[in-house]
């Protein structure tokens, strides 16, 4: 039997009904492998489906600043801050 990538089932679960959950969590992977640019393109593609989710926001601001790309880090950043004012760890990252 072939193995299939986690790429091969990301493919996949564009047909699935809660695609935004399986991008948020194949954008975690694309992170903690180091693939930024796949971490960026599909944080990108889930905000397109729930644009006012904080915690996506936060990862694309991640994403951004591991690829030094701080200005427009910082405007994710802001954005998640604002969807989630209260949330002390959006507020830590802003000053890392």
């Amino acid at each position: 039997m072939q193995s299939r990538s986690g790429y091969h089932y990301f493919n996949r679960s564009k047909q699935l009904e809660d695609k935004e959950k399986v991008l948020t969590l194949f954008l975690f992977v694309a992170f903690v492998e180091g693939d930024l640019a796949k971490a960026e393109a599909v944080a990108r593609e889930a905000i397109t489906l729930v644009p006012r989710d904080p915690s996506l926001q936060f990862n694309l601001a991640n994403t951004l600043g591991k690829r030094g790309r701080f200005a427009e880090a910082e405007r994710h950043f802001m954005i998640a801050v604002d969807l989630d004012p209260l949330n002390a760890v959006f507020h830590s990252n802003m000053g890392t």
